[in-house]
């Protein structure tokens, strides 16, 4: 089986949107966006077949994430979240260790 990588190409889009977020988040004091929407929650939201755009949201509180221009034709959810939940793990230790990663 061959497991395709989906972070390499779009990890320049998805680590602009990913600070983005973040500073969203930082800066936001109201409920229930500052509650739900925390970026350790953020995960695959939805993808277009017919657009390849991919969604990235917080679980919990749809509607409030980011949208990602991909290639893919599909994406398998097992193999996209697992590699999505490490590389959401990394960017967040590494650049916004103030909010909790896991």
């Amino acid at each position: 089986m061959n497991i395709i990588d989906y972070i390499t190409p779009i990890r320049k889009e998805l680590e602009e949107k990913m600070h983005t977020f973040c500073k969203s988040f930082l800066n936001s004091k109201t409920k229930p966006f500052f509650s739900y929407g925390t970026p350790r929650y953020l995960n695959y939201g939805a993808f277009d077949y017919e657009t390849k755009v991919l969604t990235i949201e917080p679980t919990s509180h749809t509607g409030t994430g980011f949208n990602i221009q991909t290639e893919f034709d599909s994406i398998e959810f097992d193999n996209f979240w697992s590699q999505f939940r490490t590389f959401r793990t990394e960017f967040l230790k590494k650049n916004y260790p103030n909010i909790k990663y896991y």
